[in-house]
């Protein structure tokens, strides 16, 4: 859901719809994270989520460093989805509301 030009990118709406498509794979997904490969799908997991919150961070000001803010942005939200697969009667609109409630940018 990004948008070009002078659209502002909403990134409630992004991390929501990222959230919408792991729960059209959740079974895929809890498969990939019960066996020896989901340590191989959070890194490349978490390289995207990097992607999508540095953006968003540079608009922010924080009182910490930004790479360690992002580390943790990415992090929280990666443990969120783990979290997620064994808590499934949480929507993703539910699951975007608690990841928000934490974040500097709600």
């Amino acid at each position: 859901m990004r948008k070009t030009g002078t659209e502002k990118k909403d990134i409630k709406a992004e991390i929501t719809h990222i959230l919408y498509h792991i729960k059209d794979s959740s079974s895929y997904i809890r498969g990939i994270l019960a066996c020896e490969s989901g340590e191989m799908f959070m890194r490349y997991f978490k390289a995207y989520l990097e992607k999508v919150f540095a953006n968003e961070l540079n608009k922010h000001k924080q009182d910490v460093p930004q790479e360690y803010m992002l580390n943790h942005m990415v992090c929280d939200f990666a443990e969120t989805v783990r979290w997620w697969t064994g808590h499934e009667q949480y929507s993703p609109k539910e699951i975007s509301d608690f990841f928000f409630s934490t974040t500097p940018f709600a």
